[in-house]
């Protein structure tokens, strides 16, 4: 894709791979047993499995992390994942506020390594990411910044997360989740605040992604720029939610 950072999802669900210096991260997953899938791809760009030493979760749901505890074993790297989302991982999604009666929509439970705050950094052979917390879609939804230096240039890359809205979700008087519209909101602060020259997802629909792939054959990695695009998506969602609010409150919403 760009610089140290490379795709190894499917052509819907987004996994990323990242090359440092003393090892390999690896951001989100997929559903439960698509974990082969994943581990050919890192195979076929030449990598060892075993060097693969994170595991960070963009957030916990079972198209985006079922895979974790598989990769955890195939692998033996550490799992990190936001504060908020520790109970949901270790259950499985057992304890998610919209998908707690849904066995469909489970996976395999995992206890992570390390338990991150917003903004702390995660390390890894001098590549650094910052994690920002970016509730509502999940309480822990984390979207990820780097920084990446491609052709004598610095690019700052965003993993952005937490704009998605399920269908069923409900703003105005969650009982299963308290305070979720402002946790939304929250979230559009952040991401607009962010003001990446790549921003990358975890639905490859989300972010262009087939396009933009074709597009490195004349473009190279700068077929992954894409500063306006950012904006305009996260205004689009912010619009839509702030739309499902107001549809809420009226008398028969």
């Amino acid at each position: 894709m760009a610089g140290p950072i490379y795709y190894v999802g499917t052509r819907g669900l987004a996994v990323y791979l990242i090359k440092t210096k003393v090892g390999l991260i690896l951001i989100s997953g997929g559903p439960p047993k698509t974990e082969n899938l994943i581990a050919d791809s890192v195979k076929k760009l030449g990598f060892n499995l075993k060097d693969i030493r994170l595991l960070l979760s963009s957030h916990a749901h079972f198209d985006h992390i079922g895979t974790l505890a598989a990769l955890k074993n195939l692998t033996g790297a550490s799992v990190a994942i936001m504060d908020a989302d520790v109970e949901l991982l270790k259950s499985g999604g057992k304890t998610d506020y919209l998908y707690a009666n849904r066995p469909e929509l489970h996976f395999d439970g995992v206890t992570p390594d390390r338990i991150l705050r917003d903004g702390e950094t995660v390390n890894l052979g001098g590549t650094q990411l910052i994690a920002h917390r970016t509730p509502g879609h999940t309480r822990g939804c984390t979207t990820w910044e780097m920084n990446i230096a491609v052709g004598g240039r610095h690019h700052k890359v965003v993993f952005a997360d937490g704009t998605g809205i399920n269908p069923g979700t409900r703003f105005v008087k969650n009982p299963s989740y308290p305070g979720i519209r402002e946790d939304y909101q929250s979230t559009f602060r952040v991401l607009e605040s962010l003001r990446p020259d790549i921003f990358l997802s975890y639905h490859a629909e989300f972010f262009g992604f087939e396009a933009k792939r074709q597009g490195m054959a004349k473009e190279g990695f700068r077929a992954w720029l894409d500063a306006e695009g950012y904006r305009a998506s996260i205004l689009k969602k912010r619009e839509a939610f702030e739309k499902l609010v107001r549809d809420e409150e009226l008398p028969n919403g």
